[in-house]
């Protein structure tokens, strides 16, 4: 089969421009060089007494603004490490405080970078102590202990409540 000068060239424009789409899309919209790379991000590790509901690729946020994402939960001696990989160029305060919060009713999980006052920014490879860190209640013992309240209370009288 033999293709003419101007299919050729056709063919090759169409090349060319869906190359370049795929390129961009992966460098802007992927963010397949952060990603893969670590391309303009920095690892911080947060101890935590347990998981709380953390997982990898759930955010990371600094007042409010997502800053990067969790990049790894495994298990420590004392509770539970989480790698979080945050974006460079913003400049987070060491001194802070870091939460576990629920994002939704469902339960997802993110962890809330809180600054305590002004000091020298995180830089990688710091890690976030224990005792700077909060977890919310364990669900599960919540409402073990609700219903161990509730247990004394006659059903007749619960019905009326």
């Amino acid at each position: 089969m033999h293709f003419s000068r101007r299919m050729l060239i056709q063919v090759s424009i169409f090349a060319f421009i869906a190359l370049t789409a795929i390129a961009v899309m992966s460098l802007q919209f992927l963010k397949l060089p952060a990603k893969m790379f670590g391309i303009g991000r920095y690892q911080v590790t947060v101890e935590l007494p347990r998981t709380a509901g953390v997982y990898p690729g759930g955010n990371v946020t600094y007042r409010g603004a997502e800053v990067g994402r969790i990049k790894d939960v495994r298990l420590t001696d004392t509770g539970v490490a989480a790698v979080l990989s945050l974006k460079s160029g913003i400049d987070i305060p060491s001194d802070l405080d870091a939460q576990v919060h629920s994002q939704s009713a469902v339960g997802e999980q993110y962890i809330a970078l809180l600054p305590r006052r002004d000091s020298a920014p995180l830089r990688n490879g710091d890690v976030i102590l224990a005792d700077r860190t909060t977890v919310p209640p364990d669900f599960d013992g919540v409402l073990d202990t609700l219903n161990a309240g509730l247990k004394p209370i006659r059903r007749d009288d619960l019905k009326t409540v």
